[in-house]
């Protein structure tokens, strides 16, 4: 008995250790909620569409809002495999001068 209860812990320890060393499945994906607010264009909407496709994204829940002003506010919350960065949201930004704000809250 004390040999399938020292054999049972061993293997338990083993297959805990080998989980959090390696992502399977769902823990792949990084969880995340991104708020864009920009002018209300179909050129920028058309370049989020773009930028979306290439992320390649869950996307679990999506709103769309007018803030007024001609403004246009994304909130999207997202399953990604990669993570965002600051450099990433700058760099994205720069080449949009229309993107007024640019939100990541990271995994929750």
């Amino acid at each position: 008995m004390y040999v399938a209860g020292i054999f049972t812990t061993a293997f338990i320890l083993g297959l805990q250790i080998f989980m959090h060393k390696h992502m399977i499945g769902a823990d792949l994906y990084n969880d995340m909620k991104i708020e864009i607010t920009m002018k209300d264009s179909p050129e920028l909407r058309e370049e989020i569409n773009r930028q979306l496709a290439l992320w390649d994204p869950v996307i679990v829940e999506e709103a769309i809002s007018r803030t007024g002003a001609g403004l246009i506010k994304y909130s999207f919350t997202l399953k990604s495999r990669g993570k965002l960065t600051h450099k990433d949201v700058h760099e994205y930004m720069s080449k949009h001068p229309d993107i007024q704000d640019f939100r990541i809250y990271g995994e929750f």
